[in-house]
């Protein structure tokens, strides 16, 4: 695997009056999109308020884990030949890192 360029964890989710994504006191993103989910008069996808902070709570957790999941998928891949992961799975594995990694699978 390549070397991590990424800002290292743990990300963690603040409430900000919206969500944050954090690393320390770096902020690595804000989590917006509350009118696009919840406003048709901007084409918007006419959510409740209590389901788009649910889906914006859930973006942040996902974005948040997300350096936790790829050192977890390094690791796997490494033990691969002793636990036995099904080919298919090793593909997605693969992908997703590099993805991750901003290289082509």
């Amino acid at each position: 695997m390549s070397k991590i360029e990424h800002t290292p964890g743990p990300w963690r989710v603040e409430q900000m009056g919206f969500l944050s994504v954090r690393a320390g006191k770096m902020r690595i993103c804000d989590i917006r999109g509350w009118g696009y989910l919840t406003d048709p008069r901007i084409g918007g996808l006419c959510h409740e308020d209590d389901e788009a902070e649910r889906i914006l709570g859930a973006n942040a957790r996902l974005i948040a884990a997300a350096p936790d999941l790829l050192v977890a998928l390094t690791e796997l891949l490494a033990h691969a030949s002793f636990i036995g992961i099904a080919p298919h799975y090793d593909a997605m594995a693969r992908a997703a890192i590099a993805k991750a990694e901003g290289r082509q699978p």
